[in-house]
């Protein structure tokens, strides 16, 4: 229960079921018509999620079961008549209110809380409104233009205003190196993430970065790709990828399976000087780090702002760092040319040194939980 009402939102939980059941309604009534085809999907993907998927405690591998779940108000849309329809619409748009701003206890299942808090704040009421007037506005005068024959120019009426409110979030904000000053005011979810990518896309072109405390490194390669990104290993096996660090615990005496979804197999023997070297190594000039989230915070090492250990190694070294963006949730550094011996061995040389394979790992404390 908790990861489908995650999934879908405890206030919008009750309207997905609607739009689930109905088109299953038809089904038995004879009238499923071309219904069928979502609906297929939708199980389909709900039942792999449950039975197949190996890691099925994140509800965000459920997009794709929500998305064509929702199909089904066509369904039930379809089941009014056209006075019913309109109906429909308003208590529609009265409940996407009602999920933008209202807020409901949270539900604890088994000491797992589903918290039900508002999207936008009440101050937004009044943005929301003129909003909402410019789409109902663009609404019309783009199927004026469609219903005229200029298809492909209502076409690009209707991308160009849809890019133009996507960007409004980012407008609210200034960033410069080091500072920010951010409208907070109207949107409750922060955006330091947004804004550190923001500064790559300024700042940065053809540059290598590293990455940590996410998992979202796809921004930092920028607009038009023009930069390297990796995630570079903490500790002495440097070209080891995740599943090596799974093999070599597996090896290890007295192994056991771990209780939870995120063994933290590629941060353990956490070296500075070993990563030290594995960044020059790599050739990395700037370390993007974000606090790790709450839920992961369970599973992996932080400090007391909820950073990795990267971020303090950074911080206590301003011989090889410089940060150049400080937000709360995020820090860009920038990694100077003054170099540790070591590091300076491993970006001279005409060869890496080989990295320990994973049948060699013997770490001399077993891995535990």
């Amino acid at each position: 229960p908790p990861i489908a009402l995650s999934a879908t939102g405890v206030k919008l939980f009750p309207l997905y079921l609607a739009a689930l059941l109905f088109p299953m309604i038809e089904g038995v009534r004879g009238r499923l018509g071309a219904w069928w085809s979502p609906l297929f999907v939708t199980l389909s993907l709900w039942l792999l999620f449950w039975n197949v998927v190996p890691y099925n405690s994140q509800y965000r591998f459920l997009i794709g079961a929500l998305g064509f779940g929702w199909l089904g108000l066509g369904a039930l849309e379809r089941g009014f008549g056209e006075r019913g329809r309109r109906w429909l619409d308003l208590f529609l748009g009265l409940w996407l209110l009602f999920h933008l701003f209202g807020r409901l206890a949270p539900l604890h299942f088994s000491g797992y809380p589903v918290v039900a808090p508002p999207l936008l704040r009440r101050e937004a009421l009044g943005l929301m409104g003129v909003l909402f007037l410019i789409a109902v506005g663009g609404g019309f005068a783009v199927r004026r233009i469609a219903t005229s024959g200029h298809r492909l120019l209502a076409g690009a009426l209707l991308f160009l205003g849809l890019c133009a409110l996507a960007q409004l979030p980012l407008r609210l904000g200034h960033v410069t190196a080091g500072t920010v000053a951010v409208a907070r005011r109207l949107w409750p979810y922060e955006r330091d993430l947004t804004l550190g990518w923001r500064w790559i896309d300024r700042h940065l072109s053809g540059e290598r970065i590293a990455y940590a405390g996410n998992n979202l490194p796809y921004p930092l390669f920028g607009r038009r790709l023009e930069n390297e990104v990796f995630y570079i290993n903490i500790n002495r096996h440097r070209s080891w990828r995740f599943h090596d660090f799974d093999r070599a615990a597996r090896r290890t005496p007295g192994y056991q399976p771990p209780p939870h979804p995120k063994p933290a197999y590629t941060r353990r023997e956490a070296d500075y000087h070993a990563w030290l070297d594995n960044l020059a190594a790599a050739g990395i000039r700037y370390v993007f780090v974000t606090r790790i989230g709450a839920e992961d915070r369970k599973y992996l090492d932080h400090d007391a702002e909820g950073f990795p250990i990267e971020k303090g190694w950074m911080q206590r070294d301003p011989t090889h760092f410089r940060i150049v963006l400080d937000l709360d949730r995020v820090k860009i550094y920038e990694r100077l040319k003054t170099l540790s011996p070591g590091a300076e061995r491993s970006e001279h040389s005409t060869g890496n040194p080989p990295s320990p394979s994973p049948d060699s790992f013997r770490d001399p404390t077993p891995f535990t939980y």
